[in-house]
This record gives structure tokens, sequence and C-alpha cells, in this order.
């Protein structure tokens, strides 16, 4: 009987969960940075937050994982190279960022209040049916 109800309860998380496709760039970006703010306590937050990348932004990450990982004699993953450090508004409650939108074809920027330099756009692209965040990483890393 336990375990009937343990399924069913799981069953009902996962069916009530948003499907990524449904969620507007606000909410893509709020993902992200979740994920992000998380990782310090929960590692594998990183790999969430690494999955809500657009493709030009994870290349870029691969790349210089690779690098790092020629350099220091082992292996190390791509999301391990997101620091939470250096992405995170933890000045703020994530979940009460006031955020704004535009949306051009399949491109968005989300502005959010910054904390000395006034609002951040953060710039989105639809990829794969969601929205993805871009990094906008400097071109290929060089080996």
């Amino acid at each position: 009987m336990s375990r009937t109800l343990v399924s069913l309860f799981l069953f009902l998380c996962v069916a009530c969960a948003p499907d990524p496709g449904q969620l507007s760039p606000n909410e893509a970006l709020r993902a992200f940075l979740t994920a992000l703010d998380r990782s310090p306590h929960a590692p594998e937050q990183l790999k969430v937050a690494y999955d809500w990348l657009d493709t030009r932004s994870q290349t870029a990450l691969k790349q210089r994982a690779e690098l790092a990982a020629s350099l220091a004699g082992r292996s190390i993953a791509a999301w391990d190279m997101l620091v939470a450090g250096r992405g995170s508004f933890s000045a703020y409650s994530v979940p009460s960022l006031r955020m704004r939108s535009r949306i051009e074809g399949e491109r968005a920027f989300v502005t959010i209040p910054g904390e000395a330099q006034g609002e951040v756009e953060i710039p989105l692209v639809r990829e794969q049916g969601r929205w993805r965040v871009v990094l906008g990483l400097a071109g290929e890393v060089r080996q």
C-alpha cells in the first residue's frame, strides 16, 4: 500500500513539473539563476544550469573544460566551468527578482536590476523548443 502511495506521489510531482518549452524567457532565466545559486551547496545543480544554456555557450564551456583538463591532467565536466559567484545575484532573492522581457522573434532580452551598474540585460535564444540563456563567451579557446 505505501509503495503505491509513494509511486503515485512521485508520478504527480513529475506530471506537475512545467515543460521547459512552455516557460517564458523570465522563467527560463529564473530556472538558470536558481540552479546556479544552489550549486555551492548542491554541485549537481551546475549540470542543471548548464542545460539552460544555448548551444554556443555550451560549446565554449566544453572547449574550456577540455583545455583545463589537459592542463590539470584530469577530466573536467563542461558545467564545472560555471562559477556561481560570478553570475550570482545573491544580493537578491532569485524568486523575487523583478524581471522585464522583450521578445524579438527567436531572441529575447530579460532585464533585471543590477547592484551598482543599474539594470542588466540578459540575452536568451529559443533553441530546441525552449528559451536558453546566452552567456556571450568569447570565441574559441585555442589549445
